[in-house]
C-alpha cells in the first residue's frame, strides 16, 4: 500500500498543527480531544458532503484517484495526516 500525497493531506497537517497551536496543548487529554475533532470532522463529512453528492458513483468513490478531485469526499488517510500535524506540533512544542 502507497500512501499518495497531494496538497490537501499537506493543509491537513498544516491545519492540525495550528489547532494544537491555538488550543495551546499540553496534556494527553488535549492532543486527544484534537484527534477527538479529527474523527468527528470525519463522520461529518461522510454523512453530511457525501450524502449531500448523491451524484458519484460507488466506482468513483472508491476510486483512489478520483478522490483528490473532490474536497468533500474524506479518506481514511486524512486520520494519518491529521496525527502527523499533531505530532509535528508535540515535537515542536518539546523543542521549545
Amino acid at each position: 500500500m502507497t500512501l499518495k500525497i497531494c496538497g490537501w493531506n499537506i493543509l491537513h497537517v498544516v491545519f492540525y498543527f495550528i489547532l494544537c497551536y491555538l488550543f495551546n496543548v499540553r496534556s494527553y487529554k488535549g492532543y486527544l480531544l484534537i484527534i477527538s475533532i479529527g474523527f468527528i470532522w470525519y463522520v461529518a463529512e461522510i454523512y453530511l458532503f457525501m450524502n449531500y453528492n448523491k451524484h458519484y458513483t460507488d466506482k468513483e468513490i472508491h476510486d483512489d484517484s478520483y478522490v483528490y478531485s473532490s474536497i468533500s469526499h474524506p479518506r481514511y488517510d486524512d486520520i494519518i495526516f491529521n496525527i502527523f500535524g499533531i505530532m509535528l506540533y508535540a515535537l515542536y512544542r518539546n523543542r521549545s
